[in-house]
């Protein structure tokens, strides 16, 4: 049997080819042979039957192979894996072949593209280009130790100064794709948050961890830690470095605005009403110096504003346009000074049409700063 079938494989491999396309390929051209017919052409040899088709395989004549040299020396018959293409104008030919007939390079002789990964330093990436320029200030993302429970924190860090593009009715600055809450950095693991200047400061630690109680939470479920979580950690953990009632009132505020930026109605209102709590307890006690009185005083109007309390709004209007004049003259500084007049009168239009919406000021001031 094995003789035999390697005198079929020898001789008559296309044979098989034909014997399995009729017994498998019933869909193709091949018509289904009856199994005698299989036979016949399976096995011809045993049959003592020659088939119509079949072609002797034996080696070449020497009349033949002398054929075969002149027409390889003349470049008429080449093997087909040393054909080279050349591109004659805007079509693609085979050397060896007639140019007659030449058909245009579709997109399968064009080499694929590689996209390589691309550092967009912020932007969108779209393939292997970034989109736009960068909005926002650069800022690099670093791996830390937390100074309270020793285990590893990922906090962004700002790599230089930003100013903002434009500004809230409440003064929140538009800082791109970086967010207030990133300024916290907060420990998954035990809830201990601060600012930058303040994580590596010096603190007791009992107090700290009594502190730390009132969570009550860890983040290590979260991806992206929310803003109200960020800043509850940080007030429980300046409580206990005992802070006082002005520096509550900045944390806050910048707890609105982030709860703002996450579209948190809750977490606008609570945010709100405490730093109003805080300014106002700021300014009875006088805790905020000259330079930041006016800006304060501005936020304090535009929050009542937005909480209906209209008459209130208006008296700390007076009172921020009055510290204003005041710094003017002893020559104090004020951040946005310049600005803070027109401000006033704009927020005073909303309050006489008694508008609580949050609103952009003029959108012209990054021209003028300019």
């Amino acid at each position: 049997m094995n003789r035999r079938f390697q005198c079929i494989a020898r001789n008559h491999h296309t044979w098989w080819k034909t014997t399995c396309r009729a017994l498998f390929f019933k869909k193709s051209s091949f018509q289904p042979l009856p199994w005698f017919g299989v036979w016949m052409i399976a096995f011809p040899s045993c049959m003592n039957i020659t088939p119509l088709q079949a072609k002797p395989t034996s080696h070449p004549t020497p009349q033949r192979a002398a054929t075969v040299r002149a027409a390889q020396r003349t470049s008429l018959l080449v093997k087909p894996s040393t054909h080279r293409k050349v591109v004659v104008g805007k079509k693609t030919a085979v050397v060896g072949k007639s140019l007659g007939r030449t058909r245009p390079a579709t997109q399968k002789a064009v080499k694929r593209k590689v996209f390589k990964r691309v550092d967009c330093h912020g932007r969108m990436r779209y393939g292997k280009f970034c989109l736009g320029r960068v909005i926002g200030p650069r800022f690099s993302r670093q791996i830390l130790r937390c100074p309270h429970c020793g285990k590893s924190v990922q906090v962004k860090r700002l790599e230089k100064p930003w100013k903002p593009a434009n500004y809230d009715s409440d003064l929140r600055p538009y800082y791109g794709h970086f967010r207030q809450k990133d300024r916290i950095w907060v420990c998954r693991h035990c809830g201990y948050a601060a600012y930058r200047r303040d994580f590596f400061r010096p603190y007791h630690k009992r107090t700290m961890t009594d502190a730390l109680r009132a969570v009550r939470r860890t983040f290590t479920s979260y991806k992206d830690i929310p803003a109200s979580y960020r800043f509850l950690a940080a007030n429980a953990s300046y409580v206990a470095r005992g802070r006082n009632a002005a520096f509550f009132a900045e944390l806050f505020l910048r707890a609105m605005w982030s709860a703002r930026e996450e579209k948190q109605a809750k977490s606008i209102l609570s945010f709100r009403r405490a730093a109003i709590l805080a300014t106002r307890l700021s300014a009875r006690r006088k805790l905020f110096p000259l330079s930041k009185q006016p800006i304060r005083f501005f936020q304090l109007a535009d929050m009542l504003r937005q909480e209906g309390q209209w008459l209130e709004s208006t008296y700390w209007l007076e009172q921020a346009y009055d510290a204003l004049q005041e710094a003017r003259k002893v020559k104090t500084k004020v951040k946005l000074g310049r600005f803070l007049e027109r401000w006033i009168l704009q927020i005073q239009q909303h309050i006489s049409k008694k508008d609580k919406a949050v609103f952009l000021l003029d959108e012209n001031l990054k021209r003028k700063q300019r």
